[in-house]
């Protein structure tokens, strides 16, 4: 098992449910392939640094999760077809850095560049 942090940045267009049912996807996927959410925490709607997708404003899901390497593929497919996401980034972390250290990541930190091919991003720490 690895530790990993999630981020969903959601459409601002979506309703609360929706938000609801994206952070629930990811924890049933968790759960199914034997995996947990350790933390969830909703930031709610919050500006972005740089427009994504026309948007200025979205919905900020930060999760910290237990899961097997092998299914973070399948996750990232699950991710990136859901429509109300525009964006995701799933970071692998220590275990033992999780349990000494929960800085939180700052949104006005948060940079990406993103290519046909793949994903590539950067997360500064406050």
């Amino acid at each position: 098992m690895q530790s990993y942090e999630v981020i969903l940045i959601i459409s601002p267009d979506a309703d609360q449910d929706s938000v609801e049912e994206s952070i629930n996807t990811v924890t049933n996927f968790a759960k199914k392939n034997q995996g947990e959410i350790l933390k969830s925490k909703n930031r709610g709607l919050k500006n972005l640094s740089y427009p994504i997708k026309s948007y200025n404003d979205a919905h900020h899901i930060l999760m910290k999760a237990i899961m097997p390497p092998k299914e973070i593929i399948s996750l990232d497919s699950i991710l990136r077809s859901n429509e109300i996401i525009i964006r995701h980034f799933i970071t692998k972390t220590n275990k033992t850095q999780e349990a000494e250290d929960s800085t939180p990541v700052s949104y006005t930190h948060l940079r990406a560049h993103e290519t046909d091919s793949y994903l590539v991003c950067r997360l500064l720490l406050e």
